[in-house]
């Protein structure tokens, strides 16, 4: 523990070792040393510069009212005690007035050392308590927040106003308003309203104790704001604010992109899913979307996007839909309510925060698949109608081929010879 320097003002050696005898049983760690005059005294403030001055208050030279007087002229505050061998209480007093810490009588040396420990203990808490406020003040005028210091005005018992007691730069900054404009003004004086905004926020803290955390737009500066109030004492209360507009206009911002997003979304003609790309499971989907596959909102989340796959083609749609990286157009058939129905659908991944997503949006194209299925149908009819008028006519060609043959090989006349053989040359080039 550091020794606590003690500067004795006293003409008489004895004495002084009674002091010192006194603090050092009760184990008082210090160092000293003796004046007594003001030349020494004022020299020793400086050199020695002591913790704790012990003075007798009386001396042939120099007195201990002398000594305290020079003490408290000071810029600096050093506690002192009065030791003297007698002492009526209206020199008590005077010594007290004077700026004394405390006073003991030599009589009563004992006491020394607990008026010693109490004055430095008295000392130390002061010392702390200018320490904090210290802090508090650099805290106060470096913080990035506004901040003030306010005190109710009552009218016929109730709240009516504030004044505004103190202010930090902050505060000037974010308000526009100088210090010297602030100070002793009336908050309704200061904003031009009749209506004192949060007052009753405002003077329920400064009434009860308790803080009070909230955000609001403030008229007169145009601006949201962000409040926290809290009470020193009854009567006054402490506001420390920023300034949130920006942060307000891009929430309020989100919210119409939120809410023109839900609109489209939700009455889109066109079925969008939303689904959970870890679990594979549907997270929300619109209007179009619980149309198609023919159920709610709230039975369909959380359901696996393959409850309606048919059972054939489970197993490649599974693989197909692990590995979206980018965007791309599948087709994706769905067996609801023994109805087979596909959809078109362009799956985009979208990373989140905390999670990924697909957004599938879709064409129904099941009337276009039947059609085509339907045209498909038609086809392969007429190509086994063509076929079988195919092996009809060739049959036939062949018997009419064997019979101009006959005829060919038959007549005696060369010029029909020639025509039967060429009709034959002919017909082979359909068979």
């Amino acid at each position: 523990m550091k020794k606590l320097k003690i500067l004795f003002v006293e003409d008489i050696p004895t004495d002084v070792e009674i002091a010192k005898r006194a603090l050092i049983r009760e184990n008082i760690n210090f160092s000293y040393q003796v004046v007594d005059s003001a030349d020494e005294f004022e020299k020793a403030l400086t050199e020695f510069a002591p913790d704790l001055i012990i003075s007798d208050y009386s001396m042939p030279t120099f007195d201990g009212m002398q000594a305290l007087q020079i003490i408290r002229s000071q810029p600096y505050y050093i506690p002192f005690i009065m030791l003297t061998g007698s002492m009526n209480e209206e020199t008590a007093v005077a010594c007290m007035k004077a700026g004394a810490d405390d006073y003991v009588l030599k009589e009563k040396i004992r006491r020394l050392p607990f008026a010693v420990k109490e004055v430095m203990t008295k000392v130390k808490a002061q010392q702390e308590k200018q320490e904090s406020e210290a802090q508090f003040k650099a805290m106060f005028e470096n913080m990035a927040s506004a901040s003030c210091l306010d005190k109710i005005v009552y009218e016929n018992g109730k709240a009516a106003d504030y004044y505004i007691l103190d202010v930090n730069p902050a505060y000037e900054r974010i308000t526009g308003l100088k210090r010297e404009q602030l100070i002793g003004r009336k908050a309704s004086d200061l904003y031009g309203t009749k209506k004192v905004h949060f007052l009753d926020t405002f003077a329920n803290v400064a009434e009860t104790g308790e803080p009070a955390e909230f955000e609001a737009y403030f008229p007169p500066l145009d601006k949201y704001l962000h409040v926290t109030a809290g009470s020193p004492k009854k009567g006054f209360f402490s506001t420390v604010f920023s300034d949130i507009t920006k942060k307000k206009q891009a929430e309020q911002k989100l919210r119409k992109s939120e809410q023109l997003f839900r609109t489209l979304f939700t009455d889109a003609i066109t079925p969008i899913f939303m689904v959970e790309k870890s679990s594979q499971t549907y997270i929300d989907a619109n209007k179009a979307a619980l149309e198609f596959l023919e159920y709610s909102n709230n039975d369909l989340i959380g359901k696996s996007v393959y409850t309606h796959t048919p059972p054939e083609i489970l197993e490649e749609e599974k693989r197909i839909h692990t590995n979206f990286e980018q965007s791309r157009t599948i087709e994706t058939q769905y067996l609801i309510n023994g109805k087979l129905k596909t959809l078109l659908l362009e799956i985009t991944p979208l990373k989140m925060a905390d999670s990924e997503l697909l957004i599938g949006i879709g064409q129904d194209i099941t009337k276009r698949k039947q059609a085509e299925m339907k045209i498909e149908e038609n086809l392969a009819e007429k190509n086994l109608l063509l076929r079988e008028l195919y092996h009809r006519t060739k049959n036939n060609m062949q018997v009419v081929i064997s019979m101009l043959r006959i005829q060919a090989r038959n007549s005696n006349n060369p010029e029909l010879t020639e025509i039967f053989n060429n009709m034959y040359n002919l017909s082979l080039i359909h068979i």
